[in-house]
């Protein structure tokens, strides 16, 4: 059969800029090369009950931070990228609607792992009861949204 692509309403971008709740995200993988981050203060559940989200993927070596923006879909198990953060602090959007299936235990495979918590019998939970799974961490400086120069 063909895979249901979840029919979206109009959302609106996060502002890059002004995420500044930034929780951990740890889910289980083979390789531990990078610390991810769920920015708390992006997370919003649609008319089409699609929860999208920023992640800040954090290598342990190096300063490169990647940031994606995602939509996830508790009614059929899928998320999409929607675009990218770059340097000037905006984002790349995606050129075509890819929607993929969730996975668990594969590398930077978070989005299994964060429909644990975002989703209950194939509905999104509310925004506040999503951010209460997770503890925001503030480090003095540290910007998750900026690139190394």
């Amino acid at each position: 059969g063909t895979p249901h692509i979840p029919v979206e309403a109009d959302f609106i971008y996060p502002e890059l800029k002004s995420l500044s709740q930034w929780a951990p995200v740890s889910f289980s993988q083979a390789i531990k090369s990078n610390d991810y981050y769920l920015a708390l203060d992006s997370i919003s559940v649609g008319e089409d009950h699609i929860v999208r989200y920023v992640v800040a993927v954090v290598p342990k070596k190096g300063n490169v931070k990647n940031v994606v923006f995602e939509g996830l879909d508790c009614k059929s198990n899928q998320y999409r990228s929607y675009g990218w953060g770059n340097p000037a602090g905006d984002w790349d959007k995606a050129s075509k609607v890819t929607w993929k299936p969730l996975t668990k235990n594969t590398y930077n495979g978070w989005q299994g792992s964060l429909a644990d918590d975002f989703c209950q019998m194939g509905s999104p939970w509310p925004v506040e009861t999503i951010r209460k799974d997770f503890t925001a961490i503030k480090r003095p400086g540290d910007c998750l949204a900026c690139s190394a120069k």
